[in-house]
């Protein structure tokens, strides 16, 4: 909707943003907003399932959100750095039915960032894999992306809501108490969620290396064209 000018800004994942732009999108990262902390995204089974690790993936289905996204990318980059051959199936499956879908036994294993996560322990399923481990510690996920048209146009509006952003996040950095008393109040959350919940990576400027790593782990997938050059698609006018 940011590229027909219906919405100036919009929320977004790196990586649909890196896919969009590879294919011709003329869109950018205004600006970053969170990465993820460890043990924050994971995949988990029934705890009756015989799959105990990685290596037990092969053929298997697992539900994620959608593909070429956070999900896949970082689950094949991890099985990669652990030199894990397996070729399991995925199966697009909202966060909301997740749960369920894994334990009915419609999905074999289940994938979810959180606050969903919260929700699979809390009903007793058991983690095979930490999402954030190797190639994927502290990834860049959220970003906060706008039309090229409408940045060339309006580059101090653009310029104060990056600056705006990146001030809040250094605000709930210094003051993550207050942050997880606030998320209650603005999201679907429960207090005890809330409080408990790994704290997201908060950036604080534009960082077009984070960009990159996202591309080049897409690079190397196949996903996008291996010449992508995250650089110019990262807006740097709110710094």
């Amino acid at each position: 909707m940011v590229a027909s000018g219906e919405l100036d800004f919009t929320t977004s994942t790196t990586f649909n943003t890196v896919s969009a732009t590879d294919n011709g999108m003329p869109i950018e990262t205004a600006a970053l907003v969170s990465g993820s902390a460890d043990n924050s995204i994971a995949m988990y089974v029934d705890p009756d399932s015989d799959i105990q690790g990685i290596e037990d993936l092969d053929g298997k289905t697992i539900g994620i959100n959608n593909t070429n996204n956070t999900g896949d990318v970082t689950f094949n980059a991890l099985a990669d750095s652990l030199g894990v051959d397996v070729k399991p199936t995925f199966i697009e499956v909202p966060f909301t039915e997740m749960l369920t879908g894994v334990q009915s036994g419609a999905i074999d294993v289940g994938y979810s960032p959180e606050p969903f996560l919260s929700a699979a322990w809390a009903a007793g399923m058991r983690q095979i894999i930490d999402l954030t481990d190797g190639p994927n510690k502290e990834i860049a996920t959220s970003n906060i992306v706008s039309s090229k048209k409408f940045l060339d146009n309006n580059p101090k509006t653009a310029s104060a809501f990056a600056r705006a952003l990146y001030a809040a996040n250094e605000d709930i950095l210094a003051n993550e108490q207050a942050w997880r008393d606030w998320i209650p109040s603005i999201a679907k959350m429960d207090e005890g969620t809330a409080q408990d919940i790994p704290m997201p990576v908060f950036f604080t400027e534009m960082d077009e290396g984070a960009l990159q790593h996202i591309a080049d782990l897409m690079i190397e997938q196949d996903i996008i064209s291996g010449d992508y050059d995250a650089s110019e698609f990262a807006w740097s006018g709110g710094e």
